[in-house]
């Protein structure tokens, strides 16, 4: 499957309890202009975007709305741009982006759930609008449920010639009654970004990146509020590529990861 591709804007929108819309984070790539692979901040919030298969990156000029954008000279299977944000506490999340692309690219995006990570089941379809001389498309999609549980979402691509590609699956959850490791950046290249959820604040917790002898690589001290928090190992890429465990230390608990770092 091979077209240009480009991801101009996305954005995390929840709705909230109060009927009020807030934006959890969005990437206009104005500020934040692309020049490698990630992970890129967010203009608004914060998160993670990061293209995996790509043969090179670029900012390219965008629509009139966005200055520049998120672009890959080449769409193969297995190719996905991956936006991660944190969305605890919220429900009725939606999820917006604007494409554009060749006749060769997606022809039909699925939104995939579910409860385990390993069976998915179609939520949603959404056509292509087939107008690729267009300097815009725009796609969202709105999952009406609330999250009671640790749910899993997935999108299925499908080109003209039925070959498909996945993205990444992403978790959501419900507030966590523990400390815990959420989610991380994974695989990583430059950077390991990585979201805690804490019951209550913590003042010092640790963490470290382990290699595969256990030997502590990394190290940082942090401080936790109560709910979602958003910790970043920078200045990885002297790593050598290979498997890695990022592990996290407080009040006497101590929580792992397996993650891994790219070549670079």
């Amino acid at each position: 499957m091979k077209s240009f591709l480009t991801c101009i804007t996305a954005a995390l929108v929840s709705a909230h309890a109060a009927f009020a819309q807030i934006t959890i984070a969005d990437w206009t790539f104005d500020v934040s202009q692309p020049t490698t692979y990630g992970p890129i901040s967010p203009e608004v919030g914060s998160g993670a975007a990061t293209a995996f298969g790509q043969t090179s990156i670029t900012a390219t000029g965008g629509n009139p709305s966005s200055g520049k954008s998120f672009s890959g000279p080449g769409w193969n299977v297995g190719d996905y741009w991956q936006f991660q944000v944190s969305t605890l506490g919220f429900e009725g999340i939606s999820i917006n982006f604007d494409q554009e692309g060749s006749a060769t690219g997606p022809a039909q995006f699925a939104v995939e759930y579910s409860t385990d990570g390993v069976n998915f089941t179609d939520i949603a379809t959404v056509n292509s609008y087939g107008n690729h001389d267009a300097s815009l498309n725009t796609y969202f999609y709105t999952d009406p449920d609330v999250i009671k549980d640790v749910s899993y979402y997935r999108i299925r691509m499908t080109a003209i010639n039925n070959q498909a590609a996945y993205s990444r699956v992403i978790q959501l959850s419900p507030a966590f009654k523990t400390l815990s490791i959420i989610s991380a950046i994974n695989p990583f290249a430059s950077q390991l970004d990585f979201y805690v959820n804490a019951p209550k604040p913590i003042q010092v917790v640790e963490a470290d990146i382990v290699d595969m002898f256990g030997r502590s690589v990394a190290k940082m001290k942090s401080t936790l509020v109560a709910g979602s928090n958003h910790l970043v190992f920078s200045n990885t890429q002297p790593l050598p590529a290979g498997a890695y465990t990022l592990r996290l230390r407080a009040n006497e608990q101590v929580l792992t990861k397996s993650v891994i770092k790219l070549k670079n």
